[in-house]
């Protein structure tokens, strides 16, 4: 091993060992777990745990009363089960510290992996690989911080395995050869495929991975297939054209070949679906779909020799037409399966504006996360497109770059894989600035000096803005409040166990709730929360299920009137309602948003001042007053009366969050209508308040066990005269209080 060897592999440990540290970082801060759905990955790690291999399908332990169709793949999850039963960390602690760990371990792989593909690309060049590992293990945005301590999440897998896949796919590509004009006998040709099969099979057998992890994966499929088009296109248009389609076409067949039959056993397909988005039999569509293109445009590509470019080109397109012409006709689901697709991935809607990671990407948010980067990887790129016309591998990572950044313009989350894309593009130019100072500086041209202080500039800049964002969001970020652990292990321990063995496995198409089940109504963010934390059942969690519809958590949160409330309560068979602090405020033009696409927030703000309708809404009610009758000192807001029904149950240390019990409630007679009733309520953490409800109809309807006033006396209430609606009638109008 020479020295040049030893400080190539010196470096490489320096940048992994980087990458690990600073991702590290929340662990020493006591950051816990990040996001949302990192909180459902941990659920479903504890059920594999208790039955490993098998993997949860379907999980009733969220979307009360339908249950939740799991749309992906267990191969993250599976891992870091594997992991825990292999290092007897079992215990939720214990299994909590592993998954938090699997990540940060993930990114540190990327880095000799960039080390690979950058020397892939620039001819073995030393300088870019060490400098495209480098910035790899540094490079921010959504990839840093998916890749953190404690985001136990799919994310970093995601970009991992897809990353491996390119690599794959790149050697693949060096491996094919045009065969020239001379001849080869046919031994000698075979001999020569042996190391692009052997590729090809472990490349298919990674994506089949990939899509295990995730169905997103399909985007990679996409980019070998517009590789090969725009490839064949260019052979075609070339007044040399090469017959490596030939090669690209027969690899295409193995990976995509060996994926369908991998997907095809371990049961990727088993849904009749053909929606991308999820695990199903379109995604073995797919494959042979671009197996099958790939060989067209390959016969195309080879026509060449006897007919002209403006012959094939337009034969192609009328192949093309009549093909989607063809499938419409014979089946009409596959082409409304098609622009399903592409209606999903290119077009946005207001709910989507809801969702952090499913909005466009903004040039601030694209700044902020790789600044420096952002023109490096122009010039990265272009780099690239001056040898795509000889390399077919620069092809192929300039299509891969313009999809990926065309995607995440689209949905922000992909930055995740942008960030390969920034690391490496910036690693190519930089050293191509570098590296051509240097050789004008060893042929005395004083012209290197510039470029080599122009490429330690862009390197020095892009090290300090990474290293800066990677700071501020490793020191800054935090994960739960500490209201939410504490408020649902009260859950947990206060309320009726729903019937559900939380650690098994059930099938979807033999399950049916228990009799004793019910939901739980809380806005989406909080639905793993609930599933892992309370282990009892939201009807509404962050994939976005139970959120929209007449009795989704959307509807439940604005509805005007108890009455609606509770009849969605009463569809959804719902028991308890959370609330928390960020719902009626910050968090409130979302609800209204899924609420209402048209309308948003409108009907409840006026500029910046709440209208009737806002105060009306039941998360209102509930989470700023208590579900107690208010009167407002503007006279333009009518009193909003009490809720009957509703009752605070719980509170968290600093009021964060609220859990109320949905109750009959308890019928009191009373001598005539607008009548006030009180009661003093003594929250879970000691807050006094005062419940007031004026008669209606001749009757009160109680949701609190106490002592009640009047004008005319008092009355006891019991939680059993409540919880059985019973009708209370006073023995003298009221009895009458003493003092």
């Amino acid at each position: 091993m020479n020295r040049e060897t030893l400080q190539t592999l010196a470096l490489l440990l320096l940048f992994t060992t980087i990458a690990l540290i600073i991702r590290l970082i929340p662990m020493t801060t006591g950051a816990g777990i990040l996001g949302n759905d990192p909180w459902y990955n941990l659920r479903q790690i504890e059920v594999i745990t208790a039955n490993f291999p098998a993997y949860p399908w379907f999980d009733p332990m969220t979307q009360y009363p339908y249950g939740n169709v799991i749309h992906w793949g267990p191969v993250f999850v599976q891992l870091i089960a594997g992991l825990c039963l292999l290092t007897g960390m079992t215990a939720r602690p214990d299994l909590l510290l592993v998954a938090s760990l699997v990540p940060p371990l993930m990114a540190a792989i990327m880095v000799p992996l960039l080390y690979r593909i950058g020397t892939l690309l620039a001819d073995r060049d030393r300088l870019t690989g060490i400098l495209a590992a480098g910035f790899m293990a540094i490079v921010s945005g959504q990839y840093f911080y998916r890749s953190l301590f404690g985001f136990v999440d799919h994310h970093i897998a995601e970009v991992l395995v897809s990353t491996l896949f390119l690599l794959g796919y790149l050697l693949t590509i060096a491996k094919t050869k045009s065969p020239g004009t001379g001849p080869e006998p046919l031994k000698t040709r075979i001999i020569g495929l042996k190391p692009l099969a052997l590729i090809s099979l472990l490349t298919g057998t990674i994506y089949a991975v990939g899509v295990g992890i995730m169905p997103t994966m399909i985007l990679f499929a996409l980019i070998v297939a517009l590789f090969t088009l725009v490839y064949a296109i260019w052979q075609t248009i070339s007044k040399h054209p090469d017959t490596r389609i030939l090669e690209i076409a027969a690899a295409n067949t193995l990976i995509f070949g060996t994926a369908t039959v991998i997907m095809a056993l371990l049961g990727y397909a088993q849904e009749p679906t053909l929606a991308l988005s999820r695990m199903g039999v379109g995604h073995l569509y797919a494959c042979l779909a671009l197996i099958a293109g790939s060989w067209i445009l390959a016969l195309a590509v080879t026509a060449r020799t006897k007919y002209p470019a403006r012959t094939i080109l337009p034969a192609l397109l009328l192949l093309a037409l009549a093909g989607t012409a063809l499938i419409a006709l014979v089946s009409p689901d596959i082409t409304t399966a098609l622009l399903a697709n592409a209606n999903a991935f290119f077009s946005g809607t207001s709910v989507t504006e809801t969702v952090g990671e499913a909005r466009p990407w903004t040039l601030i948010e694209a700044w902020y996360s790789f600044g420096i980067g952002l023109l490096l990887l122009v010039g990265g790129a272009i780099l690239l497109w001056q040898k795509a016309h000889t390399r077919p591998e620069h092809l192929f990572a300039l299509v891969w770059t313009a999809v990926i950044v065309a995607s995440t313009v689209q949905h922000m989350r992909y930055e995740y894989y942008c960030a390969v894309c920034i690391a490496l593009t910036s690693a190519l130019f930089i050293a191509a600035l570098i590296n051509k100072g240097r050789h004008h500086l060893s042929r005395k041209n004083n012209s290197g000096l510039p470029l080599l202080l122009i490429g330690g500039l862009f390197a020095f800049l892009f090290i300090v803005g990474s290293v800066q964002a990677d700071t501020a969001i490793a020191t800054g970020i935090r994960g739960i409040h500490p209201d939410w652990p504490a408020s649902l292990a009260w859950l947990e321990q206060n309320t009726p166990d729903p019937g559900i063995d939380y650690l098994r496995i059930y099938r979807a198409d033999t399950f049916t709730y228990p009799d004793e089940s019910y939901g739980v109504m809380s806005w989406w963010d909080y639905g793993h929360y609930i599933t892992f934390l309370g282990k009892r059942i939201p009807v509404a969690n962050p994939f976005q299920h139970g959120v929209s519809g007449p009795t989704g958590a959307a509807a439940y949160m604005v509805s005007q009137t108890e009455d609606e409330s509770t009849a969605i309560l009463d569809a959804l068979n719902a028991k308890y309602i959370i609330t928390e602090s960020t719902l009626p405020t910050t968090k409130f033009w979302a609800i209204t948003t899924w609420a209402n696409e048209t309308a948003g927030l409108a009907p409840y703000v006026t500029g910046t001042s709440p209208t009737p309708a806002y105060h009306a809404t039941t998360l209102v009610r509930l989470h700023l007053h208590d579900g107690t009758r208010v009167e407002f000192d503007n006279p333009a807001i009518p009193p909003v009366p009490a809720l009957q029904h509703y009752r605070l149950i719980y509170e968290s240390d600093t009021g964060l969050v609220k859990i109320f019990e949905y109750v009959p409630g308890a019928v009191i007679d009373a001598e005539e209508d607008g009548l006030p009733l009180t009661l003093e309520v003594t929250t879970s953490r000691g807050r006094t308040f005062t419940y007031e409800q004026t008669s209606e109809d001749g009757r009160w309807v109680v949701p609190y066990p106490g002592t009640y006033r009047s004008e005319s006396g008092e009355i006891r209430v019991t939680d059993d005269d409540i919880r059985a609606g019973r009708h209370l009638t006073p023995s003298l109008p009221m009895e009458k209080s003493v003092g």
